[in-house]
């Protein structure tokens, strides 16, 4: 369509260029065949003679001037009588007379049309009035300026093939250029165009702006890299950041969420774009956003969700204005699950209860008979040893706790095991199970093992899994009531090795299943100081699998027993 434009233009260009030197031409053609006109006029009015004399008719009827038609008339008693003519009849020129009398003209009239002159001389030849008129036909002006029309056909087909020659030149220089450069750029608006490819042309200033355009798509293109690995970055860091995000409009619209926020609230992809006071189901955040709104202001509170569970969230309500839309405020809201902080912040404050109280017990004990046997006791010798061999006994607990709490510690701050070795877990587990063989027997506990004849071979710390077998069989002979069984069980499978200890004690309720493995916690608190353990077994066994890059489950039932199943990498 701009083509054909761009052809229209250019033809109708040429047509206005060939109209105005067509107009030029016929006017010096014109003009030189005024000239010619002059010069016969003047001829044949010297040939009559001079205005004493008497006219000289017999000169002028000798001189040809064909095609040229002349009459001369004489004047007599107010009306013209033909004295000479080349006329067919005085009827012929009778209107140019009557139009010459009509102007009562005193001088000479010229009456012409395209090519087609009329001359009329008032002359005076001895006292006497006469009319010279002389007509030159279209004939006389064309042989008279022959070459004047070949002239202006030649000058016409010259300005024909200049034409051309600069619509070609405008075209293939200019116009086709300009016409790439525009299409490339609405390729360039609607779609990524890698490349750019122009002919350089001889006209420095369309070249500047095909340079200039394919700097600027350059530019261009590096914008648009940028801006996809910003989104990539922005997106990467929305989907993986552990801070829920919702982003809202000023009409009270969702216009982005991420993976974290839709976890937090329970909410889907399909909310974006929708009312947030319709989707979030939480009236005291949704009532922060609310306020938030309509002051304008930042917010930042500590709320509850119970989506599906109770959960302890920090929320943070930022105000901010589009660069564009001033006038409309969007909300940035931010919410960071704190469940588990405020879990450990109670694990950390019972634990300090626990330990406070763990280590005051035997302080207290030790401290209470030893004033006694400062008061007295000391005299009566069964007594003074009785309350030694107590002391003795708080004591050790004393140190065993303070080891365990050293060892827990410890074990914590470690990120690998740095001792290597390879053992046999059969044999280390038979070995563990003898070890307790007659501490069992004192409460009439039968230790049952089920281990396979083949070696599984460990390649990792064997005091940290000695520690392991210790604490869980040492709990399950503890926990277990008199006359009962417990079981021990190591298998291998798929590059794992498996432990299995299991007892027909008293049980874990289901609520606290979760919990045994942290320090210092007893499901029953009033056990604590007759079963003379820490609190700390199960913490650093749980600790000792996790370093080791295994793992530990839990089975039981309140009453029947407990399982506990460990699996280590071979």
């Amino acid at each position: 369509m701009k083509t054909n434009r761009f052809n229209r233009q250019t033809s109708q260009i040429i047509v206005i260029g060939m109209l105005c030197l067509s107009i030029f031409s016929m006017y010096q053609i014109r003009q030189q065949v005024v000239r010619m006109i002059d010069v016969y006029d003047t001829l044949a009015i010297g040939v009559l003679g001079s205005a004493g004399e008497e006219p000289n008719v017999a000169a002028l009827e000798e001189l040809s001037l064909e095609p040229i038609s002349y009459a001369l008339l004489g004047s007599h008693s107010g009306s013209f009588e033909l004295v000479t003519s080349t006329f067919p009849s005085q009827r012929s020129i009778q209107p140019i007379i009557e139009e010459y009398v009509r102007k009562r003209s005193t001088g000479a009239l010229t009456r012409s049309g395209l090519f087609n002159w009329w001359r009329i001389y008032p002359l005076t030849y001895a006292q006497q009035d006469y009319l010279f008129i002389l007509h030159y036909p279209r004939d006389f002006a064309l042989d008279s300026v022959p070459g004047a029309f070949i002239g202006l056909m030649v000058v016409l087909l010259v300005l024909i093939l200049l034409l051309t020659i600069i619509r070609r030149i405008i075209r293939e220089e200019i116009y086709q250029p300009i016409r790439q450069i525009e299409v490339d750029l609405q390729e360039m608006a609607v779609e990524d165009t890698q490349t750019l490819s122009y002919t350089r042309v001889s006209s420095p200033h369309v070249n500047s702006l095909q340079q200039t355009v394919e700097t600027l798509k350059g530019r261009l293109m590096e914008n648009q890299r940028n801006l996809y690995q910003s989104e990539q970055r922005l997106s990467l860091v929305l989907d993986s950041i552990n801070l829920g995000v919702i982003l809202l409009n000023g009409q009270k619209h969702i216009e982005l969420i991420n993976p974290e926020a839709q976890s937090l609230l329970q909410l889907s992809d399909a909310v974006i774009g929708r009312n947030y006071e319709g989707v979030i189901r939480s009236n005291s955040l949704v009532t922060m956003i609310a306020e938030s709104m309509q002051t304008g202001e930042a917010m930042s509170e500590e709320i509850e969700l119970y989506i599906p569970t109770l959960k302890a969230i920090d929320v943070n309500i930022i105000p901010y204005s589009e660069p564009k839309q001033a006038d409309e405020e969007s909300i940035l809201v931010l919410l960071y699950d704190i469940s588990k902080v405020k879990h450990l912040e109670v694990v950390r404050t019972e634990f300090v209860a626990n330990a406070s109280h763990e280590l005051r017990t035997p302080v207290t004990a030790i401290k209470g008979f030893a004033e006694t046997l400062m008061d007295g006791a000391i005299e009566d010798t069964q007594m003074a040893k009785q309350f030694i061999q107590i002391i003795y006994n708080e004591s050790n607990r004393l140190e065993t706790l303070i080891h365990d709490i050293l060892e827990l510690s410890r074990i914590e701050n470690e990120t690998h095991i740095d001792v290597i070795e390879t053992f046999d877990l059969v044999k280390v587990t038979q070995e563990m199970v003898a070890f307790f063989q007659e501490r069992a027997e004192q409460k009439d506990i039968r230790i049952q093992t089920e281990l396979p004849e083949a070696p599984i071979l460990l390649s990792v710390d064997q005091h940290r899994v000695e520690q392991i077998l210790r604490n869980l069989i040492e709990n399950a002979i503890k926990y277990s009531g008199n006359e009962s069984e417990v079981d021990v069980t190591v298998y291998s499978n798929h590059h794992r090795a498996t432990i299995i200890v299991s007892d027909t004690g008293i049980g874990i309720p289901e609520q606290d299943q979760e919990r045994i493995f942290e320090r210092f916690y007893r499901v029953d608190k009033g056990r604590s100081r007759h079963s003379g353990g820490t609190g700390l077994g199960l913490s650093i066994v749980r600790n000792l699998v996790n370093v080791l890059g295994g793992s530990i489950t839990v089975e039981s039932e309140l009453g029947v027993g407990s399982t506990f199943i460990v699996t280590l990498p071979l």
